[in-house]
C-alpha cells in the first residue's frame, strides 16, 4: 500500500525542520571552549582562554596573554573576563567587563568586515589593567618586568585594518596613562607617571607632573604616526639630575644612550 504523497510531504518537512533547528541549537550553544580555541588558533597561542563557562555568545574565562618566542611562562588578567557577542549586519557587537578593570561598567567595541577590510570602533570607554600584564606580550615588556597601573580613557576611538594594508586609518581619541612605574632594571622607585594622547594617526608621549611639581627621576616625551599603513615612533628618555647611575641599565636597554649638553644620560628610541 503506497503513503498518500501529502504524508510523504510533511514527513520530509518534518525532517528538514528538525535539521535546521539542529544547527541553529549549535549556532546558539557553541561551546566557550569553540571560542577559546579560536583565539589560541588565530594568535598562534598568545592569547589563550582557560576554564571557560557559558557559550561562544555568553560567557567567562581567565584571559592569559603568552609573549611567544623568549618569553618566560603566562600573565593571568586578575579576574575573570566575562564577554557578550551580538551579531549585527556583517559585524559584531562585543562587550568585554572584568571586575578588575572595567569598574565604571563594560567595554563595548563594534566589528564590522567589509570586503577584505575589517573596521573596528571603541565608544565611549573606562578600564584599569596593571602594568604587569604587559609582561605576557613578550620582547621587550618581559625584560622590563614593568609594575603600576594603566588606565585607558576612550572617546570614540576607531580604525580600520586590512591584509593588503594593514592598520590604514585611525580616528578619535584615547588617552593612555601609566602611574607610579617601576622595573626590574632600576631600584628606583617610581620611574614616574606618563601619558599617551592618541589623536587620530597621531600618538604623543609626555611625562605627568606629580603634585608637587618635581621632576620625575626618568623623563620621557616622544611622538608617533601612522602613515600608509605603517607606524613610525620617535622618543626620548632622560635621567633626572643624579638618577643617572641608577638608570644607566634601562636607558642601555630603552634606546640609544648618549651625553647631554648639560651631563645627563639620553637615549633615544625610534621605531
Amino acid at each position: 500500500m503506497k503513503m498518500p504523497r501529502q504524508s510523504t510531504s510533511l514527513r520530509q518537512w518534518a525532517w528538514m525542520g528538525g535539521l535546521f533547528g539542529l544547527c541553529a541549537a549549535s549556532i546558539v550553544f557553541a561551546p566557550a571552549a569553540w571560542l577559546a580555541n579560536a583565539l589560541d588558533s588565530q594568535s598562534a597561542g598568545r592569547v589563550l582562554l582557560h576554564e571557560v563557562r557559558g557559550t561562544v555568545w555568553s560567557g567567562s574565562g581567565e584571559l592569559m596573554l603568552a609573549g611567544g618566542e623568549g618569553s618566560a611562562g603566562l600573565v593571568r588578567l586578575p579576574s575573570r573576563l566575562s564577554w557578550e557577542l551580538r551579531p549585527q549586519g556583517f559585524g559584531l557587537n562585543v562587550q568585554l567587563s572584568s571586575a578588575c578593570c572595567t569598574r565604571t561598567g563594560p567595554l563595548h567595541i563594534r566589528v564590522q568586515w567589509s570586503g577584505d577590510a575589517l573596521s573596528w570602533e571603541l565608544s565611549r570607554a573606562h578600564a584599569s589593567f596593571p602594568a604587569s600584564l604587559l609582561m605576557g606580550l613578550g620582547a621587550p615588556w618581559n625584560t622590563l618586568q614593568l609594575t603600576g597601573d594603566l588606565t585607558l580613557n576612550s572617546q570614540q576611538l576607531a580604525g580600520r585594518w586590512s591584509a593588503a594594508k594593514g592598520f590604514d586609518q585611525v580616528t578619535g581619541q584615547a588617552d593612555v596613562q601609566a602611574d607610579h612605574l617601576t622595573t626590574a632594571l632600576s631600584t628606583v622607585r617610581p620611574l614616574g607617571s606618563y601619558q599617551f594622547h592618541i589623536a587620530g594617526p597621531e600618538v604623543r608621549l609626555e611625562t605627568k607632573k606629580n603634585e608637587s611639581q618635581q621632576e620625575m627621576p626618568l623623563q620621557l616625551t616622544g611622538f608617533g604616526q601612522l602613515a600608509q599603513g605603517r607606524f613610525s615612533f620617535t622618543g626620548e628618555a632622560l635621567a633626572a639630575k643624579g638618577r643617572e647611575e641608577a638608570l644607566t641599565n634601562l636607558l642601555h636597554m630603552i634606546g640609544q644612550s648618549h651625553s647631554s649638553a648639560d651631563g645627563r644620560l639620553r637615549s633615544t628610541l625610534k621605531i
